[in-house]
């Protein structure tokens, strides 16, 4: 049995950034052996050896010091270092200055929370660091002090300047504008607040429109509210626009009226005419002096058109409805049918065996044969006992069928799998096992034996 385990791994990548409890990843960019830290997060990766600890291993008899000058030699695999160490807590370097290494002292040792500025490459902000008289690292940083004073409409708090105001304000500033003389200069009042002061005259709008807008009035919250034979009119024009109205002449009558050569369209998803009390209808008239065949309904692009005369309603200038004529989809000529016996007598003739009931097709033969290709585009239900598929190819979208559906307990016992027909010789079967809970596999029912697989490769990909 040949079998290869390959770990996560990555040419061009020092260190995985996540990586599972106790999963395993090596980068040939950094020479690591990196694992996820059992027990921690996935972004707790742990180097753990390879290449790049082994050229750093320590030689036998490797260590070597010198009393004189207190150097401890470390010899490495492939190379040699020599280090500084303090062997009894002295260090045995001398201090540092301009031209040599050495040490420092920090001129406080409390942690510092704050976080550093930045970098920069700002010209003139760059200071060198030089150690204080107690050989402690300092920088000397040039510094004025600068006084702020608040001018006129200002205060000062702090280092932060506030411009004398009125509060605050809600409401959306306007645009900007370049419209010639709309710009005003900003002053101060007794009070040292900024202000602007805005030419402005009230002014009122003669014969243009009379209306009051205001909550709380007799029609309601927020109406526009027109005298009583008054007009709201769109188009400039006189002799031909559109206008909205109340006449209180008789018993009142609200109108929505076209007026000159042109049309009146009412446009929508869904058009709804009707009496205002649900009772008494909605009575469509033809104007004065017009007649009935003057009011017509146009059914879509088709031409048809729907009349109303004083007789009745046709499909035809002044013909009334009188029968229903059915299409060759029913019958192989047109056939009359003025009533609802014929309709259903004539349907009768063309079911043959077949009764529909409400949404139920049943039919009285034993075989139901349909000839031509089905398409169902609902859910298909089964119930009879044997299905049985007689096809060359069965295609299946679904990715996982389900079998044993009726199945609901916890405690299942019934093999199930599939079984391949072989002709002469024996079916060969694939089954899950319950009684081992495993897949199994053979030529016996009886007699199946455990899946074993071989020969086969684990690649745990890359980083």
């Amino acid at each position: 049995m040949a079998q290869t385990i390959t770990i996560k791994q990555s040419t061009s990548t020092d260190a995985p950034t996540t990586l599972t409890n106790a999963e395993l990843a090596y980068s040939a960019s950094s020479n690591k052996l990196w694992i996820g830290r059992p027990g921690g997060t996935t972004s707790n990766v742990d180097a753990i050896g390879g290449k790049y600890f082994t050229d750093r291993s320590i030689e036998t008899g490797g260590l070597s010091f010198n009393t004189s000058t207190g150097i401890l030699k470390i010899n490495q695999v492939g190379t040699n270092l020599d280090e500084t160490v303090d062997l009894d807590g002295r260090y045995l370097q001398g201090v540092a200055t301009t031209t040599a290494l050495g040490g420092i002292k920090l001129y406080n040792g409390t942690a510092q929370s704050t976080s550093a500025n930045a970098v920069t490459t700002t010209a003139l902000r760059t200071y060198g660091i030089q150690l204080n008289s107690s050989q402690q690292a300092v920088v000397n940083v040039p510094w004025v002090n600068t006084q702020y004073t608040a001018g006129t409409g200002l205060s000062l708090s702090g280092t932060t300047f506030n411009a004398n105001v009125d509060g605050t304000n809600s409401e959306a500033a306007q645009n900007s504008t370049t419209t010639t003389n709309r710009t005003y200069k900003v002053q101060v009042d007794g009070s040292d607040n900024l202000v602007v002061n805005v030419p402005w005259s009230d002014t009122t709008s003669a014969n243009t429109l009379s209306a009051t807008l205001a909550a709380g009035n007799a029609s309601g919250s927020n109406n526009i509210v027109m005298g009583d034979n008054q007009n709201i009119q769109f188009g400039a024009s006189n002799s031909q626009n559109l206008q909205i109205s109340y006449d209180t002449s008789g018993s009142g009558t609200a109108k929505i009226r076209e007026v000159g050569g042109g049309g009146l369209l009412i446009q929508g998803e869904a058009l709804t005419l009707r009496g205002d009390d649900g009772v008494s209808g909605m009575n469509i008239v033809p104007a004065s002096g017009q007649s009935y065949d003057d009011i017509s309904f146009q059914i879509g692009s088709l031409g048809a058109q729907l009349y109303v005369t004083a007789s009745g309603v046709g499909f035809a200038t002044g013909q009334s409805v009188t029968s229903i004529e059915t299409s060759t989809s029913l019958s192989t000529s047109n056939t009359s049918l003025s009533t609802t016996g014929a309709v259903k007598s004539y349907v009768d003739g063309k079911l043959g065996n077949f009764t529909l009931t409400g949404d139920t097709l049943s039919t009285s033969g034993a075989t139901v044969t349909v000839d031509d290709a089905v398409i169902i585009t609902g859910d298909l239900t089964v119930q009879g006992t044997t299905t049985t598929v007689d096809s060359t190819t069965v295609v299946f979208k679904d990715n996982i069928l389900l079998l044993n559906k009726d199945y609901s307990g916890s405690t299942p016992s019934a093999d199930a799998g599939l079984e391949v027909e072989r002709g002469t010789v024996a079916n060969a079967y694939l089954v899950w096992d319950e009684s081992t809970d495993r897949w199994s596999v053979g030529t016996a029912l009886n007699a199946l034996s455990p899946l074993n697989v071989e020969n086969i490769a684990i690649d745990g990909g890359t980083f």
